[in-house]
């Protein structure tokens, strides 16, 4: 029997976190803090410390949490 995945589960993809790590550096840290606060609001994903960088943080994110990220960062571009 197969097993059931949980997409909201789910760890990141390398090509999610080079995705949101390239809008990250284009719109800045500040807005990367802000927009992945809103998101990981209410679950136990750490957010960035002040000298890490947002690569590392986002590999904390599970898929679903990425793409929310990804989708407001692309709001500001």
């Amino acid at each position: 029997m197969a097993a059931v995945v949980h997409h909201k589960t789910e760890p990141t993809i390398a090509t999610q976190v080079k995705y949101l790590t390239t809008f990250a550096e284009k719109v800045g840290k500040e807005r990367f803090d802000a927009d992945s606060a809103k998101v990981i609001k209410g679950s136990d994903i750490a957010s960035r410390a002040p000298r890490q960088r947002c690569a590392t943080a986002a590999k904390r994110l599970t898929k679903a949490r990425a793409r929310k990220i990804i989708t407001a960062l692309v709001g500001h571009d």
